[in-house]
């Protein structure tokens, strides 16, 4: 089966947008050709569709809180997260890794060994410590590196399988080594992970709509350039998929 796939370039999104973002980042971010977008993807699936057009909501609102930047980010990273299944045309796409419960032990054996973070800061960087002297030293457990090592192991494999799994996004196949375009790709979906979990304490840190609008393109135009032909494909699909259905109730009948 063709997938037709697109090149990402480096840098903003590659596009403007077609209607009316005006320099300071604000006006009217649900344009023409993301309506469009938000159509097929309502095609594809509405849930998808629906945190789409959520976090377009939400970017369009004039309001500069926190709050509005964590729903676009979040409704973003669910919907990254979840598109390789939901175009469902990928073999062997690996599931999300888990690095909770690996954490959650190293936090246990942590607290049970070593006893209060703060308290191992003070010793292994005391004041007088500066960049000409060799780097303080500390005795842990083997439980404890143990469950340090299981937590970085599962942080890698999480990493991977994200690669692989925006691969399939991307590429219309699952890549393990690193193309450049998927890590661009990557990037942004990483991006919009990170401000959905922002300091609500901490307004000053709330990034520049430009700078959320720029890693929005870059996703949008992977998707866009995915979906090109997805449909087209679906549809000349369908007759086989008619005949083999057909062919399946004859044989259990007969």
């Amino acid at each position: 089966m063709k997938v037709t796939t697109g090149s990402i370039p480096e840098g903003r999104g590659g596009r403007h947008l077609s209607a009316g973002v005006a320099s300071s980042g604000q006006g009217t971010v649900y344009d023409a050709g993301r309506k469009e977008l938000s159509q097929q993807l309502h095609r594809l699936n509405p849930i998808i569709a629906d945190l789409y057009d959520r976090a377009i909501t939400t970017l369009a609102e004039s309001s500069g809180s926190v709050d509005r930047v964590m729903v676009v980010g979040h409704c973003i990273r669910e919907l990254a997260n979840n598109l390789a299944e939901a175009l469902g045309d990928v073999d062997g796409i690996p599931t999300r890794s888990d690095t909770s419960k690996p954490m959650a032990e190293l936090a246990r054996v942590w607290a049970l060994h070593m006893g209060s973070a703060a308290d191992l800061l003070t010793i292994a960087a005391p004041p007088e410590a500066d960049s000409q002297s060799a780097p303080p030293l500390v005795s842990v457990r083997a439980e404890v590196l143990i469950a340090a090592k299981a937590v970085v192991r599962a942080s890698d494999m999480a990493s991977g399988n994200a690669h692989k799994r925006h691969s399939a996004v991307v590429l219309g196949y699952v890549e393990a080594r690193q193309d450049a375009t998927v890590t661009i790709y990557h990037r942004a979906v990483d991006y919009f992970t990170n401000i959905a979990h922002l300091d609500k304490l901490n307004p000053e840190a709330l990034p520049r709509t430009e700078d959320i609008i720029s890693h929005l393109e870059t996703i949008e135009i992977g998707i866009r350039a995915r979906l090109s032909g997805f449909f087209d494909v679906a549809n000349e699909l369908k007759p086989l998929q008619a005949a083999a259905n057909r062919k399946r109730v004859v044989s259990r009948e007969s």
